[in-house]
């Protein structure tokens, strides 16, 4: 509630103001707490997912094309992919579980072999191999070919690098290397250049 005192008349130097002195009082019945206001929790619901052992990335794609983001991770203890389905309301439904080469570190993702699902390269750095998974309609995958580095790759990217509209690898090695692999758009690689870095 606001209340206001009288206005009173001021002059300086023969110029009359109004001085008008304002008072705020705001007064809250029968509230005993000192902040009432309780701020929301945004993260309000916390799910967690059992995923498999030691996961190191997780990245988000929709696997079996239902409109809903789904998920994936690379999990290095037990040398395996997980697949979380999503049901569109913030929750994911049990993961699908996919055995990969030894220690599996990263993953990219394109549509290596142009069928319009997504498949997944996985950089394992245990068995020194770049590993390539076909997706298929209900959202798994298919085992595709598999490329020897002969150094751990520790991380992977993809990306049409020359120009040919057909996606493409660059994986980065242990021995400050980056190896390149150029796709055929079937989803199978051709080995191209090694750089250092």
């Amino acid at each position: 509630m606001q209340q206001t005192a009288p206005a009173r008349m001021a002059s300086v130097r023969g110029i009359a103001l109004r001085v008008l002195l304002a008072v705020g009082v705001v007064t809250v019945g029968g509230c005993t707490q000192k902040d009432a206001y309780v701020p929301p929790d945004l993260f309000y619901l916390f799910t967690s997912y059992a995923v498999g052992k030691n996961p190191t990335s997780v990245t988000t794609a929709d696997f079996n094309q239902d409109g809903f983001t789904d998920l994936i991770t690379t999990n290095i203890g037990n040398n395996s992919l997980s697949v979380l389905f999503g049901i569109g309301d913030g929750t994911f439904r049990e993961p699908v579980t996919l055995n990969v080469g030894k220690e599996p570190r990263a993953l990219a993702l394109n549509d290596f072999n142009g069928d319009g699902y997504v498949d997944v390269a996985v950089a394992c750095s245990g068995s020194d191999q770049i590993a390539i998974f076909l997706g298929l309609a209900n959202g798994t995958f298919g085992v595709g070919p598999r490329y020897t580095i002969h150094r751990a790759p520790v991380s992977i990217v993809s990306g049409d690098f020359n120009g040919d509209q057909k996606p493409d690898l660059i994986a980065a090695l242990r021995n400050d290397k980056l190896k390149v692999f150029l796709g055929n758009g079937d989803g199978s690689f051709v080995e191209g250049p090694l750089y250092e870095y």
